[in-house]
C-alpha cells in the first residue's frame, strides 16, 4: 500500500470497493487520522498523544477493523476505542450490545456504601431486591472509595432473571492485573461498572459475548501483554541495529 498518502487515505483507498457500511469506513478511517495525528504542547514542542499508534502498521489497522466488522461491531470513538495494543470496549457498549441482542432486557448496576442497606432474594426463577439509598451524596466525599461494599447487577427478561455481585476485595483483585492503573485511579467507578456487567455477561450470556470479551480480555491479559512488547521492543532493537550499521 503507498505510503505517499496519509493513513486515512490509504484506509479508505484499501475499503473503498468492500462491502462494509461506508460511513463506518470513514468514521473508522478519521478516527485512526485523529488518533494518529493529535498533538499536544509538552516541554516547549509539540508531541503526538498517542505515540504508540504511530508504530502501528495500516495491516494492524485495517485486520482490527475487519476482525470486529464481521461481528458487526464498530470502533466508535466513545465506547469502544484502541487503547495501546487492543480495541477495549468500556461498560456503556456492554449495555448498549445487550439491549442490542435482548432489547426487553432490563438491567440495574448500583454501587453499595457501607451505609446502604440492601435485600436480595429468588423465589422461584425471579430476582427481587430492595436497596435503601441512606446517603446519596455521600460518594462525593474524600473517602466515598474507602467505603465502598461492592457493587450488584441485575438483568430481567421474558426469559431469564439474573443477579451478580462483587465485592471490593474482587474488584482489587482485577485491578491489580490491569495493565494501565491510571485508568482506575481516574474513573474508579466506571472500571467496577464495567468490570461487573462483563462478569454478568460472561456468567450468563457468555454465548453471546465469548469472543469479544476474549479481545477485551487482553488488555488485562499480562503474559499477552508482555509478548506483544517484547516484540515491541526487539523490533525497535532491530532497527536500531540495522541503521547503525547498514551503510546510507
Amino acid at each position: 500500500m503507498s505510503t505517499d498518502k496519509n493513513i486515512r487515505d490509504r484506509l479508505l483507498e484499501n475499503w473503498k470497493d468492500s462491502e462494509y457500511p461506508k460511513q463506518k469506513v470513514k468514521d473508522y478511517c478519521n478516527y485512526i487520522y485523529k488518533l494518529t495525528t493529535e498533538k499536544k504542547y509538552k516541554n516547549w514542542k509539540w508531541e503526538i498523544v498517542n505515540d504508540w499508534s504511530i508504530k502501528k502498521t495500516d495491516s494492524f489497522w485495517i485486520e482490527n477493523f475487519e476482525k470486529l466488522a464481521d461481528k458487526w461491531i464498530y470502533i466508535d470513538w466513545v465506547h469502544a476505542t484502541f487503547q495501546k495494543t487492543w480495541p477495549t470496549f468500556d461498560y456503556v457498549w456492554f449495555k448498549n450490545q445487550m439491549l442490542t441482542v435482548y432489547p426487553w432486557t432490563i438491567m440495574d448496576i448500583q454501587l453499595v456504601y457501607e451505609w446502604d442497606e440492601t435485600k436480595f432474594w429468588k423465589e422461584s426463577w425471579k430476582v427481587f431486591y430492595e436497596h435503601n439509598v441512606s446517603d446519596p451524596f455521600g460518594r462525593d466525599s474524600k473517602d466515598s472509595q474507602q467505603k465502598i461494599k461492592g457493587w450488584y447487577c441485575i438483568i430481567k427478561n421474558k426469559k431469564w432473571e439474573f443477579l451478580t455481585t462483587l465485592s471490593k476485595s474482587d474488584f482489587e483483585k482485577h485491578r491489580k492485573v490491569a495493565k494501565w492503573d491510571f485508568i482506575w485511579q481516574a474513573w474508579y467507578e466506571e472500571m467496577c461498572m464495567k468490570t461487573l456487567i462483563k462478569k454478568a455477561c460472561k456468567y450468563h450470556f457468555e454465548d453471546d459475548f465469548w469472543d469479544i470479551m476474549d479481545m477485551d480480555n487482553e488488555e488485562n491479559d499480562v503474559e499477552q501483554w508482555t509478548k506483544k512488547i517484547l516484540e515491541e521492543q526487539q523490533a525497535e532493537q532491530e532497527e536500531k541495529l540495522k541503521n547503525k550499521y547498514l551503510p546510507k
